[in-house]
This record gives C-alpha cells, structure tokens and sequence, in this order.
C-alpha cells in the first residue's frame, strides 16, 4: 500500500515557516554563543581579580620589606659611626701604653705574701724589686716563692717575658729579696667597648 503525503499549504506559507525555524535556530545559536561568551569574561574577570589581589600581596610585603630596610639602615649607620669613632680612638692611642690596665694586673697577680719596694716602669717594660716571704720548711724549698711569683707575672695580659735578676734570702726575717723584670710583647691596649643592642 503506498502512501502519500500531500502538503496543501501555499508555497508562500511553507516559506514563511521555514524562515520562521530558521529565525529561531539562530536566536538559540546567537544566545548560545551569548553564553559561552559571558562564561569567557567572567573566567577573565575572576583572573584579573585573583592578579590584583595577588599584586596587592606582592606590594603589601614590598611595603613591609622596604620599612625593615630602612630600619636596618639606622642600625648600619651607627655601627658605622662606632667603627669611624673606634679608628679616630685607636689612631690617637697608638703606640701608648694603659698603665691603669698594667697596674691592675699586677695587683691581681701578687700574692699577699710579697711586698713590692719598688715599681719602675718604661715603654719596654716594668722593673720590681721587693720581697716574699720565706716560709720555714725542712727541706729547704729554695727560691721556690720568687719562681711562682714569676710565673703569675708570666701569666698576665698580655703575656710579657719575665727575667729575673736577684734573689737574696734573708734568714732571720725568713724572706727573699728579689729583683725581676717584665717586658711587653705587645703593647697593653685598652680592653674592647661593650657590644651595643642598637637601642
């Protein structure tokens, strides 16, 4: 059985649909394509979003890092200044020797058992004279306090040399007098400034 299919309709209105479908299809493309733009602006949008957020990171820790600069700089400035002032004082103190610093070790390093008679000092170095006491032992130690005296003369700052040119016992006081010599190494210098916090 064959079947037919008759369009009735005017040629002018099959037109007029058709156009009409097409009309239709491409107000869908064309809102279609709306979207997919709008989708592409916004995913632009939320990265130049997420760029200016991260520049603003980026210059808030600049900021930030450039104020801690500026503040090490007052630190690097007065370290300076102590360094320019600790040049201008070593340059005035050249070659002087500090006899409170001397005298102060040689207070620290006699005993009480030696009296010093006599204390000469020079560029080269320091002349005693005095005497110790001569404890009574059996056997006789012999001049055993003077050598301990020179060794803690020996073992001042900085260490001289130490020589010494006289012993004589005295028995009925039951001392030992004694002459010696110390010379400088190097020069006594002045003990270092204390470190500075910066405050």
């Amino acid at each position: 059985m064959i079947k037919i299919n008759i369009n009735l309709l005017p040629r002018e209105i099959q037109d007029k649909r058709s156009g009409e479908k097409m009309i239709i299809f491409a107000l869908l493309a064309l809102v279609g394509f709306a979207g997919i733009l709008g989708a592409i602006y916004a995913f632009n949008s939320w990265q130049i979003k997420m760029s200016e957020d991260r520049l603003a990171m980026l210059q808030n820790q600049t900021a930030r890092m450039n104020t801690t600069i500026d503040g090490l700089r007052v630190y690097e400035h007065r370290l300076q200044e102590i360094q320019r002032r600790k040049q201008v004082m070593e340059k005035a103190v050249a070659g002087q020797i500090f006899w409170s610093k001397v005298l102060e070790e040689i207070m620290i390093a006699t005993p009480n058992d030696v009296s010093l008679a006599s204390l000469n000092g020079t560029a080269d170095g320091i002349t005693f004279d005095g005497s110790i006491m001569d404890p009574e032992d059996n056997p006789d130690q012999g001049h055993k306090p003077v050598a301990k005296w020179l060794l803690r003369l020996a073992d001042m700052k900085p260490q001289p040399d130490v020589w010494l040119s006289s012993a004589t016992k005295d028995e009925t006081k039951h001392t030992i007098h004694f002459a010696n010599t110390i010379k400088f190494k190097e020069l006594p210098t002045l003990p270092a400034p204390p470190t500075t916090s910066g405050k």
